[in-house]
């Protein structure tokens, strides 16, 4: 799984979540 540190958000898993969070969701 690509981990993407990025200031934008993103969709993950259908939810919207931070960027910065990515590193925490696996």
């Amino acid at each position: 799984m690509t981990i993407r540190i990025i200031p934008c958000l993103d969709v993950k898993d259908g939810r919207v979540v931070k960027g910065v969070n990515f590193s925490s969701l696996r």
